[in-house]
């Protein structure tokens, strides 16, 4: 069934004097008892009553009528035909708002479910069509617990992103890791994974796990290796620095590592630090506790140490020139297959929350905003609280501005996955992604 779409109807009706106001149909929606209770009322913009309006209400597909009714002097009770709620002879008196009107949808709770309201007399239609949609409640959580991995789905949260798109039910947290996390969507208790390493995703798909990649995270790891002073080359070292055992920063080292000739069995020796600031690594070398550490690109104190004369190693941009897909957004394929315009909403929120990342006059904003959420320990999270700009700096070499999935990145990812056993050879790429859902959200934004 086809719904009138007459939007433009009131400066249209202006422009040529036609007698029929144009009138607003409003909806509201709120679930009760896993049933849709859907109230809907009209906002009169006339100067003279108006008679004899049918107001329908489109039941939505995987919904079923529960009852209705209206609420109202002189309305006759709804009525089902054909998928629609009708109520007839409405007469909407000047200035004045009418309603509300009542019909409860049942619905099966694995989908978005949408409803229409629409005035119409005669054939013309003289309102503007109005549609909500039911989203469930979104858990969405990251691995890590530092909070950078948690700031855009904060920001999108307290500047009401997630809330223009409907979504009011969140959840925000984390699990400790990703393979908690896969666990986590695997089990249903976790529905959009924040920041998953592309390897994970493969491994878990590969062993039947539900999930897929909707969006890129990391579309590049902006790192610089320095070695301790006096260090030559790569071919010198002897330990080195790692985040995790199962970082994506042990994958680059690995490669790098390998390129120049060491055996990574017989000459490295591993040794695990904290977050990735120039601050924070630069006591290794200085203690002679490693001969090369990874610092984030963009650093202010990263400036320092080359200042200083710890020797530059490698550069991840010179060594991906084409990017490489480091983390990824994931969500169960319930969620993709289910809940699309949720997922969509989600993402849009996300893009907006790069694009404002971004931005160094942003700095002291964010960090209200991460306070005003909650996070009331921000202030020792090293990730969030960078020299002011780094961040900013941080996010654009980082984050795709429009959170597209890298194609040659996530080639690249695959190839490392297999490389060491998590995937099997013949492993499609396509079975673990997609981007349907990302492209429409930066299409409806403006950015493609």
């Amino acid at each position: 069934m086809e719904i009138p779409q007459r939007a433009s109807y009131y400066n249209e009706a202006l422009s040529r004097k036609d007698p029929w106001p144009p009138i607003e149909v409003c909806l509201e929606m709120q679930e009760e008892q896993k049933d849709l209770v859907y109230s809907v009322w009209l906002e009169s913009v006339a100067d003279f009553d108006v008679p004899g309006l049918t107001l329908r209400g489109v039941i939505p597909s995987g919904a079923s009528l529960k009852g209705s009714w209206t609420k109202g002097p002189g309305e006759n009770p709804g009525k089902t035909e054909e998928g629609e709620v009708s109520w007839y002879q409405i007469f909407v008196p000047a200035r004045k708002r009418m309603g509300p009107f009542v019909y409860r949808l049942g619905h099966s709770g694995d989908r978005n479910v949408g409803s229409r309201a629409y005035l119409e007399r005669g054939g013309p239609t003289l309102a503007f069509s109005r549609e909500v949609v039911w989203h469930p409640r979104v858990r969405m959580y990251s691995g890590h617990d530092h909070l950078m991995h948690r700031v855009p789905a904060y920001i999108a949260l307290q500047k009401g992103w997630f809330l223009e798109a409907g979504i009011k039910e969140l959840e925000i947290g984390y699990t400790g890791d990703d393979d908690h996390t896969v666990q986590a969507m695997r089990d249903g208790k976790v529905d959009i994974g924040l920041d998953i390493k592309p390897d994970k995703v493969f491994g878990a798909v590969a062993q039947g796990v539900p999930i897929v990649m909707i969006a890129g995270w990391r579309a590049m790891d902006p790192y610089i290796f320095f070695g301790a002073k006096g260090l030559k080359s790569v071919k010198d070292v002897k330990k080195m620095q790692m985040r995790e055992k199962d970082g994506v920063d042990v994958v680059h080292k690995e490669k790098i590592l390998a390129a120049h000739g060491v055996d990574l069995y017989k000459d490295i020796e591993w040794v695990e630090s904290g977050p990735s600031l120039a601050s924070i690594r630069k006591p290794f070398l200085d203690q002679g506790k490693v001969d090369a550490v990874s610092v984030r690109f963009g650093d202010t104190d990263a400036q320092r140490l080359f200042e200083e004369g710890y020797p530059i190693l490698a550069d991840l941009a010179g060594f991906y020139p084409d990017g490489y897909q480091s983390r990824v957004l994931t969500a169960t394929r319930k969620m993709v297959e289910g809940y699309p315009r949720t997922v969509k909403g989600v993402l849009k929120g996300i893009i907006r929350a790069y694009r404002f990342l971004a931005q160094a006059e942003n700095h002291d904003e964010i960090h209200r905003l991460l306070k005003d959420a909650g996070a009331e320990w921000v202030e020792h999270d090293a990730y969030t609280y960078p020299n002011k700009g780094d961040f900013a700096i941080f996010v654009r070499t980082t984050n795709p501005m429009d959170g597209s999935l890298t194609r040659r990145g996530l080639k690249l990812a695959l190839e490392d996955t297999i490389r060491r056993g998590r995937a099997p050879k013949d492993f499609p790429l396509d079975s673990a992604v997609c981007v349907e859902l990302i492209e429409q959200a930066a299409r409806e934004l403006g950015l493609r």
